[in-house]
């Protein structure tokens, strides 16, 4: 939708909900899908956030956007419309907070756990502020660290600051860098990692599934948000939307089927 684009930064969307309130008190035994939707929007505004702040300081740098844009999503160089960059950043950022997400060791081995140890760790996080987090030496500290040396590539970093050292201060885990940057990065894997955990706090059976669209497959509103409508409305009654790929994955209940799945959020691909 256009209104992602336009609206000016504010506070809340640097500091997107820092305390959960509304997940307050939450009780194992009262946990519903609600909960984990509650905190998926939580999630996706974090990762907004993070990628306004990549994009200011590409900017800053003096970055081409649109061949940056270009060479995650290939679609987008066929595009003239520049306000769709943000769209592949996005898609970017995403794609690596969210790999392996359906895996219960989210990809970073360790034991097997049940749902009561999932939840126990969802309540004593959801109260630790980014730094704290960071500074443990458990499986959520290697996850931090991990999804920042993968995301923010060393010439990426140098670029921004002239210097690595951000880098070198994650690798050491002595502490945390003091940058607006960093933040915003520790509050978005933050919330990644409650995610996570309050998805396996579910039943096997009421867990459902985390995917993504195809590139090129029918664009459906009942289990996907376009993030460019306006183009679907130009298009006239009789073209067909297509996706051009997914920005923030979806996830769906496997018993109820597509509909009562969170939709999607991606860029149309065109009309046929």
């Amino acid at each position: 939708m256009s209104g992602y684009i336009t609206r000016k930064i504010g506070k809340e969307d640097y500091y997107p909900g820092r305390t959960l309130a509304a997940l307050d008190d939450l009780h194992l035994s009262g946990l519903n899908p609600a909960h984990f939707l509650t905190l998926l929007r939580s999630t996706v505004k974090s990762i907004r956030s993070f990628v306004k702040i990549m994009v200011r300081e590409m900017k800053s740098a003096g970055w081409d956007l649109s061949a940056a844009a270009g060479v995650i999503q290939t679609y987008l160089r066929r595009q003239r419309n520049s306000n769709h960059n943000i769209f592949a950043f996005q898609s970017y950022v995403s794609r690596i907070m969210f790999s392996n997400f359906q895996r219960q060791d989210f990809g970073l081995g360790g034991p097997v756990r049940d749902r009561h140890s999932f939840f126990a760790e969802f309540t004593e996080l959801k109260f630790f502020k980014q730094k704290k987090c960071f500074e443990r030496r458990s499986q959520f500290g290697k996850f931090f660290r991990g999804k920042y040396l993968g995301l923010v590539h060393p010439k990426m970093e140098a670029s921004f600051f002239g210097n690595i050292e951000q880098r070198k201060l994650v690798s050491s885990v002595r502490v945390s860098p003091e940058t607006d940057f960093f933040e915003r990065f520790a509050e978005m894997a933050r919330r990644g990692w409650l995610l996570h955990c309050l998805f396996f706090s579910f039943k096997e059976e009421d867990k459902g599934v985390i995917f993504q669209a195809r590139r090129g497959s029918r664009f459906s509103d009942l289990y996907m948000e376009s993030v460019a409508e306006e183009e679907a409305e130009q298009g006239g009654v009789d073209c067909r939307p297509e996706v051009g790929f997914t920005v923030l994955p979806g996830f769906g209940d496997t018993e109820q089927g597509l509909s009562s799945v969170h939709r999607q959020t991606m860029k149309p691909s065109g009309w046929s």
